[in-house]
């Protein structure tokens, strides 16, 4: 659980964090946290920022949270149930009852959607008294305005929210469980919910009118927070996996192809997918230390030749929706530094595919791609094949 204080000019006053217990996993895929963890260390870390600020000139608060965590509240906003996380799998037994009225091909066909594990848990509660379905970030939101039920249009979206008209669909009117009634009402990203409660404002000794302000999943306002904010502007994301977005003017969705597009404030959207290549695969043959190096060991102007596809296992999602594509590692040459330059060239070919992919399905082609993700960012090396493949300006992020 991170705190962030910001002022009007963007800059950075104050952080704190704290630290969460890790999920449960009382079986095989299944991930779970007590939602009351979250509340704690939300009241312990948000009390440690304000320690270190002028309380009286905070003016809004906004959550953002990992899409598709989901737990089920009662009347008085209370959990009635374990929070499931993002990546939990149990919902799949729940397939077969979404298919009867969910489109064919819509993002909520999956395990990982909110959809599937609200479904889940409504089916397997023996709890008369859930009410409303919740994301991580509409229960903490909640808890600040006093308001129950409300949520935002990018952490709905998995729950089958239909962000381009802004509203439920009408299938959802045939879900079981009465989950159509059970929905939350959705305000636009960066709207105002209301005020803090008042007995969170004295609480927390905030200014009574303290707005509460609708937020987003954790990717988007990762992505937003490296200061994107025009048309054709990208963020790459090299973390474990690799992540790909751009700004738009107009929605781009393509589930058989993993891309999918937020509504952003201001009438533009965040379009993007994600590769399974990425960090995973560096760290299956070299630690940070060599990685750093070997770096420095190569000839980052000159292309192997190699034509890798970096894959930690089986199976890719973006640019090729492909479960069955297999890494493509060989042939391996002597020199590590070659092997890794390798790799380097794969995952900007793998960028470079996906933006490409993007573009043809409707998103523009970046204009410049700013980096976000640690120690890939600080890689000369890497940024220069980046740039050498893409041949679209590369730019660090400033956070």
């Amino acid at each position: 659980m991170r705190c962030t204080a910001i002022d009007e000019n963007r800059q950075i006053i104050a952080t704190s964090k704290q630290d969460l217990p890790l999920p449960e996993n009382p079986q095989a895929g299944w991930f779970e946290q007590d939602p009351e963890s979250w509340w704690s260390a939300t009241q312990t870390s948000l009390q440690q920022l304000l320690q270190k600020i002028a309380v009286a000139r905070v003016k809004a608060i906004s959550i953002d949270a990992t899409s598709s965590t989901v737990l089920l509240i009662d009347e008085d906003n209370q959990p009635v149930s374990k929070g499931l996380m993002y990546n939990d799998s149990r919902s799949s037994i729940v397939i077969d009852q979404l298919e009867q009225f969910v489109a064919e091909g819509n993002i909520t066909l999956s395990a990982s959607s909110s959809l599937a594990k609200a479904v889940y848990l409504l089916e397997s509660s023996s709890n008369d008294s859930a009410r409303y379905i919740a994301h991580q970030a509409d229960w903490i939101s909640s808890k600040l305005s006093g308001k129950t039920a409300v949520s935002d249009e990018s952490n709905c979206l998995k729950l089958g929210y239909d962000s381009i008209n802004r509203k439920w669909p009408e299938w959802l009117q045939n879900a079981p469980f009465d989950v159509y009634k059970k929905l939350p009402s959705v305000f636009p990203t960066g709207s105002r919910v209301g005020n803090i409660e008042p007995g969170m404002a004295e609480v927390f000794k905030l200014p009574a009118e303290t707005a509460v302000i609708a937020g987003t999943t954790d990717s988007t306002a990762s992505t937003l927070a490296t200061g994107i904010n025009d048309l054709g502007q990208a963020v790459t994301t090299y973390g474990s996996t690799l992540v790909m977005k751009v700004i738009a003017g107009s929605p781009v969705t393509s589930v058989k192809d993993g891309v999918y597009s937020h509504r952003l404030p201001g009438g533009r959207w965040l379009v993007g997918g994600a590769s399974k290549s990425g960090g995973n695969v560096l760290l299956k043959y070299f630690s940070v230390e060599q990685i750093q190096k070997l770096s420095m060991q190569m000839k980052p102007e000159n292309d192997t030749g190699f034509n890798y596809y970096p894959l930690a296992g089986k199976g890719e999602r973006f640019p090729e929706n492909n479960p069955g594509k297999l890494p493509r590692l060989y042939p391996r040459p002597e020199s590590d530094a070659e092997f890794l330059q390798g790799i380097f060239e794969g995952f900007a070919m793998i960028e470079k595919l996906a933006y490409e992919k993007m573009a043809e399905l409707g998103a523009p082609m970046p204009t410049e791609i700013l980096s976000a993700g640690g120690q890939a960012t600080e890689n000369q090396a890497l940024t220069e094949i980046r740039s050498r493949v893409l041949a679209i300006p590369i730019l660090k992020a400033v956070h």
